[in-house]
């Protein structure tokens, strides 16, 4: 039988390859999907330049991908240790307490204990991280000692499992009067209006810390404490509204992690614990992700173990082809299973290897009526009937219908605008139409097979595969109908599992043959076979065998395995096997052809790759040469306007006439040699802003010192002071260089023109995590007008006043009386300062 549903899958896959939603979350800030918060709504407004999405499973594998989570501090901490994010930002903290309605109850709790002992109802969210966070700090509180090593689960879910045993534990809902939460929840809800007391259990319990983890450094806009504050969080350092908290010392019973390592060990049995022991589900299934995946692991090795053992009962070629095709497609289904459990959530791609489920569902029944109709059978090729054609025409129709269920619903209602639609799905006509279509045709195979083994049945046997088909049926029906005990397993296996046991009852029923015809399957084969004796003698041989010299057979007896070429096209081969020896031909003719053909392709593609590789040479250098022609007209056009001057500056100075000894020649050239010197370092800065990112303060220091020192010669006094640390982006150190050069320039004008020595203090400095240049000079270096509203009497070049303005620099002038204060500001150039 042809593989037809494993090329049918490969090309869907290829297909949903391009298909598929961008998964790249650039910019977006994953948070906690709680109502019961105002955290993503304030996220927004104190990074505004992000997407707030609610959390998703697996976000901390978009942080790659530029994205921002939300976190606690455990998970941030293992993160940061291995390298999935390098920042963490926590903003306020989770204290887990117990919140009581005082408008619903006025019973009196102090301690984790007194859950166990009021009437009142008690709510507790059982899902997500939240869920994980809030058992264990019970755990923590109920079984602490002398650190966070000691405690376990036991008692945590003992309580836990009395208040549910006596029904009175409501999961994920804060309407019981009491409930199991963390602090800032019940700050919300009092905020909005519901009385709630919050208690600090009296044996302990955990305080976390949450904030937000990323792989890039965070700018945020405002303050973000202040915000904090009035939206009703606590910060870290313990301040918050005592309107909505309890007073300080009601948090001396909570504790910070002390031992991530163990916490976060126990996090992987929280959710096994809470179903089997709490809820009391789950208990004779996987009841977490790794349980998922172990069972899985136990299946695979049952289903190939059972497939070894099958192939090796099974010997009509056919057969074991078609045994092994529906094995695959047993191994199929789960590996499908198993790749969309590791995909994100709510993708297309996730979504269409879940439909593939089905692809293998119905190929099987496919396989096995392929199965019954060649049961019969001899070797060789065998032409499929039209009923055949027509059942697998039918099967691979549904199969299509599933596939495209986006564009018509007919298989499954999905609610795209439910964050949950992967769980929460409705069925449709088709899907009924698909499972009792699967039902029956087990149901015609095993017909089938009745009607072509009659005489080989084993009577008390058949009432297994019958059995199998009901027990098939009703799961199908509780499933499908969410009956507990079949929705909260894991279908894939099951269903495996049963058709396994359906068809190992085949085996054992008669139905199917194993082991039998073994004379009529030699005389038959097309390899050309004889099976030999310990002695040499013929027990088996196919119609086709190759006649043989039994002297130089029994020569070769004890050099097995041994091959012997009769000519350049043929082999025929001897190999030991238990009881004697296989002696078989083999045509190599098509082999020394293809070897033939392999050498001429080889010799074509050594050639091939000369050429290609001698191309690539061309195109590298070609390139090459493009990149620095462009870096060469860049740097051009930035420097042009100032090589213009340099040459106007000295026609100047050629015209008046000075020559070494002429008086003033000092001055004249001072202008010149800072229009030198600014190209010079301006060219160093645009090589270095193409290399790095940043630029050491004492470095910039030297190119200021370099320009007042040549400034000097000209009269001017100019002191570079300041206190710029470590390092500054390249970018706002060129634009700070460009500006202090252009006041350099005027003031030296000026000076040539009045003849008057001026001083200019400059101070280079960090201020508020910004890098500061501030430069004080006389009223004459600027326009003799009154200050503008703006204050901005003294202007700067348009072309400079704009790639400030686009780098985020802050330009401002001051009025001082006799002298004006200029300044320059890159909040992104101190950033790095320390």
């Amino acid at each position: 039988m042809r593989p037809t549903p494993f090329a049918f899958l490969c090309l869907i896959l290829i297909s949903l390859g391009g298909c598929a939603r961008n998964s790249v979350q650039n910019n977006v800030i994953f948070c906690n999907d709680d109502k019961y918060s105002s955290y993503p709504r304030l996220v927004g407004q104190i990074l505004p330049f992000y997407e707030v999405k609610p959390i998703a499973v697996r976000a901390f594998a978009f942080l790659d991908e530029g994205a921002v989570t939300e976190a606690f501090d455990p998970n941030a901490v293992s993160a940061l240790k291995t390298n999935i994010a390098k920042y963490w930002y926590p903003q306020y903290l989770a204290t887990v307490v117990i919140a009581v309605d005082r408008g619903k109850t006025s019973v009196k709790i102090d301690s984790w204990s007194d859950l166990a002992v009021i009437q009142e109802k008690v709510g507790l969210c059982t899902s997500g991280t939240d869920f994980q966070m809030l058992m264990l700090a019970m755990a923590y509180g109920l079984e602490v000692k002398e650190s966070s090593r000691d405690f376990t689960l036991k008692s945590a879910a003992a309580l836990l499992a009395r208040v549910q045993n006596e029904k009175r534990l409501v999961t994920n809902s804060f309407e019981p009067p009491v409930v199991i939460c963390f602090d800032y929840q019940a700050a919300g809800l009092i905020k909005n209006g519901r009385n709630y007391e919050i208690i600090v259990p009296g044996e302990g319990t955990l305080t976390f810390k949450k904030g937000l983890l990323s792989k890039t450094e965070l700018a945020f806009i405002g303050d973000a404490d202040t915000k904090l504050l009035e939206a009703g969080f606590r910060l870290t350092d313990g301040r918050c509204d005592s309107a909505l908290y309890p007073d300080a010392h009601a948090y001396d019973n909570a504790d910070f992690i002390s031992d991530y390592d163990h916490f976060n060990t126990m996090v992987f049995e929280t959710t096994r614990t809470m179903r089997r022991e709490v809820l009391h589900i789950r208990l004779y299934t996987s009841a977490d992700g790794r349980e998922h995946q172990y069972w899985v692991l136990i299946y695979i090795i049952i289903m190939v173990i059972w497939l070894a053992s099958l192939m090796n009962r099974i010997a009509h070629e056919n057969m074991r082809r078609t045994v092994l095709a529906a094995g695959s497609l047993l191994l199929g289904w789960i590996l499908a299973r198993l790749i969309s459990y590791q995909l994100y959530l709510h993708t297309d791609l996730r979504r269409y290897i879940w439909f593939t489920y089905y692809l293998f569902q119905l190929s099987l029944p496919v396989a096995f009526m392929w199965l019954a109709h060649i049961i019969d059978k001899k070797e060789g090729k065998i032409a499929a009937p039209w009923w055949m054609k027509v059942f697998a025409a039918y099967m691979f129709t549904l199969i299509a219908l599933v596939y495209t269920n986006d564009l018509h619903g007919w298989v499954f209602v999905i609610d795209f605008s439910n964050p949950n639609w992967g769980s929460d799905y409705g069925y449709e006509i088709v899907y009924r139409i698909i499972q009792r279509s699967w039902q029956f045709s087990l149901v015609a195979v095993f017909i089938l097979l009745l009607i072509k083994s009659k005489g080989f049945i084993r009577v008390k046997t058949i009432v297994f595969p019958m059995l199998a088909i009901a027990v098939l049926a009703a799961y199908q029906y509780g499933y499908q109908n969410r009956v507990p005990v079949a929705w909260e397993s894991d279908k894939t296996m099951v269903i495996g599992l049963l058709m396994l046991l359906f068809a190992e009852s085949l085996i054992r029923s008669g139905m199917i043959p194993v082991n039998t015809k073994y004379k009529t399957l030699f005389n038959n084969s097309p390899l050309g076979m004889r099976i030999l004796s310990a002695e040499g003698s013929p027990v088996l041989s196919s119609a086709s065998a190759a006649p043989f010299d039994k002297d130089i057979l029994v020569h070769s007896l004890g050099t097995t395995p041994v091959s012997m070429q009769r000519d350049k096209d043929t082999l025929l081969f001897i190999n030991k096997i238990t009881g004697g020896y296989a002696l078989w031909r083999e045509d190599i003719g098509s082999l020394n052809r293809l070897n033939k053909e392999i050498e001429e392709s080889v010799a074509k593609l050594k050639a091939a790759n000369m050429i290609l590789s001698e191309e690539e040479k061309i195109k590298r250098a070609a390139q090459e040469k493009n990149i620095k022609t462009q870096l060469l007209a860049q740097l051009e056009s930035e420097i042009t306007e100032h090589t213009i001057k340099l040459s106007v500056l000295i026609e100047q100075l050629i015209s008046k006439g000075y020559h070494e000894n002429s008086p003033g020649q000092q001055k004249a050239l001072a202008p010149i040699a800072l229009e030198l010197c600014y190209i010079k370092r301006r060219c160093n800065l645009f090589f270095r802003e193409k290399e790095a990112e940043a630029l050491g303060a004492d470095e910039l220091k030297i190119y200021f010192d370099e320009l007042a020192e040549i400034a000097g010669y000209s009269g001017l006094g100019i002191i570079v002071t300041g206190g710029l640390k470590t390092q500054i982006s390249v970018r706002c150190a060129t634009l700070l260089y460009d500006f202090f050069h252009s006041v350099i320039c005027r003031a030296v004008d000026k000076q040539a023109a009045s003849g008057e020595n001026f001083n200019i203090p400059v101070f280079l400095s960090t201020e508020n995590g910004s890098a500061v240049l501030r430069l004080l000079v006389k009223q004459m270096l600027v326009k003799q007008i009154p200050l503008s509203e703006e204050g901005r009497s003294f202007e700067i070049e348009k072309s400079l006043e704009t790639s400030i303005a686009r780098a985020g620099g802050i330009y401002s002038v001051k009025d001082l009386d006799d002298a004006i204060g200029i300044s320059l500001s890159f909040t992104e150039g101190g950033k790095n300062n320390v």
